[in-house]
């Protein structure tokens, strides 16, 4: 673990209190080593599936209704869009909070399971993330993954290997059952993954949800409950915290003042925005951007 800390330490990216972007290696478009010098507040944002690795300081996570405390060597997984809190419990400037996130391929995983006919795990309570140990196959792996971000020659050639391993030792793990659950074709929580990732790139558009069930071939009593089990929320309410966030991330990086914002993300309304805004982040937008600004100076 040593060279995999050293490694990540050296190629992290500061992550802003409030901000939910982790930004990508040029390198490597899926994964980012990331720090926090500081602890923060809950932060609640709509994650995509994930693999977090934990190398330094402590963070608390809810989500699904299940309450996770990560210290270093924890790996925490999750196979579904959905609505994640989050705070940074132990971190300091000497000290910092040290860890690497690692988007998942379901598509991958789910040609890994089909193609070499992998076997879940024994299936306990149903949820949709996980805390696990990490094993020394996984520490190797993703050692030798950022490792690749100084051999840029190297790093088209062997990085899809080094991924799909990756994804394989993570099928290996006793949580794993998470992860069949979701790549599956043809399972609910599959049909959901579809719907989510659609309202992910579509979230300014206006919803029908009635449209949605039928582009995953259910019908909308069957998508609503399976929905709501998924996501803890309702698909509206999904594509308003994708909006929210997006309009926050534009703020945040001055690209648009809140007006600018409330159009880009789908908004009609500048007044209803700000409403929704403070509601979900607890103070206007203007007030909650120069406070996360202040805070990060």
């Amino acid at each position: 673990m040593d060279t995999l800390f050293k490694l990540a330490a050296r190629h992290a990216v500061d992550i802003m209190p409030g901000t939910t972007d982790y930004p990508p290696h040029r390198l490597l478009a899926d994964v980012t080593p990331y720090r926090f010098s500081a602890p923060t507040k809950p932060e609640t944002c709509i994650e995509t599936p994930f693999c977090a690795l934990v190398l330094q300081g402590e963070k608390n996570v809810l989500a699904d209704n299940r309450r996770m405390q990560l210290r270093a060597g924890h790996i925490n997984l999750a196979a579904a869009n959905m609505p994640i809190t989050s705070s940074i419990v132990t971190a300091s400037a000497e000290q910092p909070y040290l860890g690497v996130i690692f988007r998942l391929d379901l598509d991958e995983i789910s040609h890994l399971i089909s193609e070499h006919h992998l076997q879940p795990p024994s299936i306990g309570e149903q949820s949709h993330v996980a805390l696990a140990d990490t094993t020394p196959e996984l520490s190797d792996a993703f050692r030798r993954l950022l490792a690749l971000l100084d051999r840029p020659d190297a790093c088209p050639i062997l990085a899809p290997l080094i991924r799909r391993e990756i994804h394989y030792w993570l099928l290996q793990l006793p949580a794993a059952a998470i992860l069949f659950q979701a790549a599956l074709s043809g399972s609910q929580s599959y049909r959901i993954r579809r719907a989510t990732e659609w309202l992910r790139h579509n979230f300014s558009r206006p919803l029908s949800v009635q449209a949605l069930a039928e582009y995953v071939q259910m019908s909308l009593s069957s998508f609503h409950a399976h929905f709501r089990s998924v996501t803890g929320i309702t698909p509206l309410q999904f594509q308003k915290q994708l909006r929210l966030q997006e309009a926050r991330r534009l703020m945040l990086s001055g690209e648009c003042d809140a007006g600018g914002a409330a159009f880009s993300v789908g908004y009609e309304s500048a007044s209803q925005f700000s409403r929704e805004y403070r509601r979900h982040f607890g103070a206007p937008p203007a007030q909650d951007i120069h406070r996360l600004q202040a805070t990060a100076s």
